[in-house]
């Protein structure tokens, strides 16, 4: 198969990609893009994005879950929060909700939000709205088995305290009776490697 003489003018070639790429996004892939997909439901984009929010902090807030994930979200007994992954660029991060299945080896997904700030204010933000899009698709409430009797029984987290606060929060939201501090005691545990992690730290600083 022979190339066209014109793709070997480099140039051009960028031309043709910018071209298509822009017919394709014309308001390309970043968070404006994403604002306008989610505005004219491209692709039945709403069915896994469920909020885009801005705040005046700059907190940008996506949150992308379908129904089933939300199910299965809403039924589980534990589950864990991790802020590592990095696969989008700039200042943007991943927040996940998951859950390692020892049965079948692997991790499953409940929830993943994009965010640029992680502060206590805005990790309340992001439970808050899990909580309530998993209410919404589902049509039942979210239960904590410290509050319900039913429900979520261990949260997993990695002993960020600005993500502890927020969790707290969000649920001092759903029982007032009890602190944000008393509400962990309860639900919030630390993964284990974090938890060495953490440790191993703080004795290299007392050295």
């Amino acid at each position: 198969m022979e190339i066209h003489a014109s793709l070997n003018n480099l140039d051009h070639l960028r031309y043709l990609i910018s071209r298509v790429h822009n017919s394709i996004h014309p308001h390309g892939q970043g968070i404006l893009g994403l604002v306008h997909a989610f505005s004219s439901n491209l692709d039945n984009i709403r069915e896994y994005v469920q909020k885009i929010a801005f705040f005046e902090d700059g907190h940008i807030l996506v949150l992308c879950m379908n129904k089933d994930m939300a199910v299965k979200l809403l039924h589980a007994q534990y589950f864990q929060v991790d802020l590592t992954f990095k696969r989008v660029c700039g200042k943007i991060n991943e927040f996940e909700l998951n859950e390692y299945d020892i049965n079948y080896n692997i991790t499953f997904t409940y929830a993943q939000i994009f965010t640029n700030i992680a502060t206590a204010n805005a990790y309340h933000r992001m439970f808050k709205a899990i909580i309530e899009a998993v209410n919404e698709l589902c049509k039942q409430e979210v239960q904590t088995r410290h509050i319900h009797n039913n429900g979520w029984k261990v949260i997993l987290g990695n002993l960020d305290a600005a993500q502890a606060k927020g969790l707290g929060l969000v649920l001092a939201d759903l029982d007032p009776t009890k602190t944000w501090e008393t509400h962990l005691t309860y639900i919030f545990k630390s993964c284990r490697v974090h938890y060495k992690r953490k440790v191993f730290k703080t004795f290299i600083k007392s050295i």
